[in-house]
């Protein structure tokens, strides 16, 4: 769940991440559909992470190399550049961001862990 409240992303075996929106949901009606179904990886999903605003949710399969994609919660579409040809984070076991997510973190299987500095359009 986000830290707002706002959303809801659940990750399958299939490597499918589903999106739901909590406000405009009716939590007792069966089969509801979600807001976006994002099918960008191919194994299980084992990190769904939101960062401090729900600006941005990182979902990873520690099954796929380089498995960890960000997605943009406000057009609900997959950042194509991360993790980028030059950042090799092998198989990521887990992700974090801090709490004014400036910098994002993602452990791998090797016991490493990357630092990213994320920049944000607009703010000081």
């Amino acid at each position: 769940m986000s830290n707002t409240g706002k959303y809801l992303a659940t990750g399958n075996y299939a490597g499918i991440v589903n999106v739901y929106d909590l406000k405009s949901m009716n939590m007792l009606e069966e089969n509801q559909k979600p807001l976006k179904s994002i099918n960008n990886l191919t194994t299980s999903i084992n990190l769904v992470e939101f960062n401090h605003n729900d600006e941005i949710l990182a979902i990873g399969s520690k099954w796929k190399k380089n498995g960890l994609r960000m997605v943009h919660m406000d057009s609900l579409t997959v950042y194509e550049n991360f993790p980028s040809f030059k950042n090799n984070v092998k198989y990521p076991f887990s992700c974090a961001f801090n709490n004014t997510s400036e910098f994002f973190s993602v452990g791998n299987d090797e016991g490493q862990d990357y630092l990213f500095s994320l920049k944000w359009p607009n703010r000081n």
